[in-house]
């Protein structure tokens, strides 16, 4: 006789075998799961906050957002804003009008993604952003940018990064600039990209007919509402207005001291601020419209002693693209490359001129079509940055008194833009390159070495397992030009890789790759993220 149904108040065995083992699998599975974020967290990635601003602009820790009513323009300014016994004062970037400090929002710093490194790592490429335990105080986090890699030797050069294959130095010995082998490092392009600053911007111009730092030389040129217009069929010049508008490495994010001119001169001696550097790795860029056929633009830098000049004509249907060069002293012109694009007639054509780290790239419609580059030694480069002098006499250390370090020395560049026959220049803007210092606040002109890497005795020299790593925000970042010794510790536990401003690559950490969670507004009830900053890091 068959079994009958088992009564409902007798719960099936599977039932009852899935209530016993139901908490033992949960735990099992939390502590699973717990593990492997562990794991992701240690081995993969890993989230980081930005503390300060030495990567400023491109990375930003604690500031204060600013919005200039005239102009539009939005930038960060640093946190020291409030805490500054002086008067604080922030001036539109873009014309010379201060702005009210009252009110500003003040963020919290970038949230960003670090990518881990483990011990089959690859070294990070120069000038990747890469975040690590500094040497000085291992407690703490850093973020920097990787200039030196193993077995390198580093010169800091004008603002420019040179670089030499370590062929081995003898103890006490100190490397040269005037020794072979030493060339310039240039950033790829995804970097180049991130990290141009702008100078001016003829959108952001307040006025119908203002022409910014721009001084027409012809009563032909006609401005308005930002867009210059040449008429006629003779030529003409737009030229950058240097004696009320140096070209230097000023940063709307440092300048908040009321003592310091935000356009003219050095600022170091008045403001006691980092001095401003003459910057001549330029970018111009524009809309053009109407080059006829037979018509000619050109943009010409002068900059370090010479001239290049990037001309833009139109025959037979076919734009062409040349880039000329010559000393400043010269009567002719020397031509270096040239290339042929394509531009609709009739319709603004977008031009992109890069002069940066020694070399020339254009591009037209968003293609690069024309580059050169021209290898300059060290030598070359200071005594073309600095007339008059020679390499012997720049880096004399006599006195204590470090020439390098004198800003006023250098020579301030400028931008003529040249036009023949009919045509409009649309959002005409200029930006600049970064700019590494040879100068630092805690140092003197006098009586201190010259920062790490700025000068032939500094020259950075690195081994096996060590790094060299610098700040975006050169004048106010704190790094390898000026660290010092490492931490006790760090010298005890790593002294194969340890050493005076060098990073030792066991105390790397990952490269960042991702701002995931941007600055938070820290002065609303709400706090509200600024999701327009997400993006990759270049």
């Amino acid at each position: 006789m068959a079994d009958g149904p088992p009564s409902e108040s007798t719960p099936p065995a599977s039932s009852a075998s899935s209530q016993q083992t139901s908490v033992p699998d949960t735990l099992i599975s939390v502590t699973v799961a717990l593990a492997l974020a562990f794991i992701f967290r240690v081995y993969v990635i890993e989230a980081f906050v930005i503390p300060t601003g030495s990567m400023a602009p491109t990375l930003l820790g604690e500031h204060f957002r600013v919005s200039s009513p005239q102009t539009g323009a939005v930038f960060a300014v640093d946190r020291r804003l409030t805490e500054s016994r002086r008067g604080s004062v922030v001036g539109d970037p873009f014309t010379d009008k201060d702005l009210p400090t009252a009110g500003l929002n003040r963020l919290d710093g970038d949230r960003i993604f670090v990518r881990k490194r483990t011990p089959l790592s690859p070294v990070p490429e120069r000038f990747d952003v890469v975040v690590f335990r500094s040497p000085t105080e291992p407690d703490e986090r850093v973020i920097k940018r990787l200039i030196g890699r193993p077995n390198e030797q580093i010169a800091l050069v004008d603002g420019d990064v040179f670089v030499r294959d370590d062929t081995g130095i003898e103890p006490g010995r100190s490397t040269t600039w005037h020794e072979q082998g030493w060339r310039i490092a240039r950033k790829p392009e995804r970097i180049q990209r991130a990290v141009w600053q702008p100078l001016h911007d003829m959108a952001r111009v307040t006025g119908e007919t203002d022409t910014g730092p721009w001084i027409p030389e012809t009563d032909d040129w006609t401005v308005y509402r930002g867009v210059f217009r040449h008429e006629g069929t003779g030529s003409s010049s737009l030229r950058w207005d240097a004696a009320s508008w140096e070209i230097r490495d000023r940063s709307p994010y440092n300048d908040i001291d009321e003592r310091r001119d935000q356009r003219i001169g050095s600022g170091g001696v008045r403001s006691g601020l980092s001095p401003s550097y003459p910057v001549s790795d330029l970018r111009v860029r524009f809309g053009m419209l109407g080059i006829d056929d037979g018509a000619t633009a050109s943009v010409v830098f002068g900059v370090r002693s010479h001239e290049f000049r990037v001309s833009i004509n139109r025959s037979e249907g076919v734009l062409t693209v040349r880039i000329d060069g010559r000393r400043d002293d010269e009567a002719s012109w020397t031509e270096l490359a040239s290339a042929d694009a394509s531009a609709s007639p009739g319709r603004v054509t977008e031009f992109d001129i890069w002069h940066a780290d020694q070399a020339f790239t254009v591009f037209v419609g968003g293609e690069r079509v024309l580059e050169h580059a021209y290898d300059w030694t060290i030598e070359e480069r200071l005594e073309a940055a600095i007339p008059g002098s020679t390499l012997d006499e720049l880096v004399a250390f006599d006195g204590g008194l470090n020439r390098l370090s004198a800003s006023e020395q250098y020579q301030l560049p400028g931008i003529r833009i040249d036009v023949e026959g009919s045509a409009a220049l649309h959002r005409l803007r200029v930006d600049r390159d970064l700019y590494y210092h040879p100068h630092h606040a805690q140092y003197r002109v006098r009586n201190n070495p010259p920062p790490l890497g700025t000068h032939p005795i500094t020259t950075v020299v690195l081994g096996d397992g060590q790094l060299w790593v610098l700040g975006d925000n050169s004048p106010a970042s704190r790094d390898g030009r000026t660290w010092g010794e490492a931490d006790p510790w760090v010298a005890h536990t790593l002294p194969g890789t340890s050493g005076e401003g060098i990073l030792p690559i066991e105390l790397l950490l990952g490269e960042a790759f991702l701002v995931y969670f941007p600055a938070m507004h820290r002065d609303s009830l709400v706090p509200v993220p600024d999701f327009g900053r997400v993006r990759l890091i270049e």
